[in-house]
């Protein structure tokens, strides 16, 4: 039975010290109008064929992303290519491939307290061309 006890109070202590810090946060923020203490949180980039962070696009096509698991459901998302020459991205998340090869998009938003970050590599390839009427059949032979 005291064994319990002291678990319990030991649980409540911790709280308290997790509420004054809160609120000495807060105090420290409102006297010196800067708070460095910023919660990093991982968001999910999620499209049509996206899996563990990664989807296949073909030239021509496009790929929309969109963001889950977000703190606060009305966050900016702010979209970015590691490298245009392959993919661009726009403000709203459409993928959109310039060339054959891989690159990382990047998903970032950020509140007060809050800063929230994903990504999806996709891999570019090129388009797949089907011979279909005997004049095509008769140009590739």
């Amino acid at each position: 039975m005291k064994k319990t006890m002291k678990k319990i109070i030991s649980k409540i202590i911790v709280v308290i010290a997790i509420l004054a810090s809160t609120t000495l946060l807060s105090s420290c923020k409102e006297v010196f109008g800067v708070l460095d203490n910023v919660t990093n949180v991982d968001m999910f980039v999620e499209g049509k064929g996206v899996s563990n962070h990664a989807a296949k696009l073909e030239l021509g096509s496009t790929l929309q992303l969109k963001c889950s698991g977000l703190v606060y459901e009305d966050s900016k998302i702010s979209w970015k290519s590691e490298n245009e020459s392959i993919a661009t991205v726009d403000a709203n998340g459409l993928v959109t491939p310039v060339a054959t090869g891989t690159v990382t998009i990047k998903a970032s938003t950020q509140s007060e307290y809050v800063y929230q970050s994903g990504y999806v590599t996709v891999t570019v390839v090129g388009t797949s061309v089907t011979l279909g009427d005997p004049i095509d059949q008769a140009l590739a032979d």
